[in-house]
């Protein structure tokens, strides 16, 4: 796989697995998969956004991940309120 492609899998017609690569100069590549599973278990499978976009909201979740892992620097001077809304 590509750095900073994604890959989304799929079972019987439906989206089940998204994977984002991220890949920095000179470091390993970081590989993030968000499963249905994961959302399920996160209680997010009934929330309107992701009953509509399922495929979008797996990538964005895992693209989330891998990017934060791959440069936290970028995310570290945020305050913890701005970076989680709370």
């Amino acid at each position: 796989m590509k750095p900073g492609c994604c890959y989304a899998g799929s079972h019987a017609g439906e989206t089940v697995a998204a994977t984002y690569t991220v890949k920095r100069k000179g470091r390993r590549p970081v590989v993030k998969t968000w499963t249905h599973a994961d959302a399920k278990r996160a209680g997010l499978l009934g929330k309107d956004n992701w009953t509509k976009y399922e495929p979008d909201m797996l990538t964005a979740r895992a693209g989330d991940r891998a990017i934060k892992e791959a440069f936290p620097e970028l995310f570290a001077r945020f305050p913890f309120e701005v970076r989680f809304g709370r």
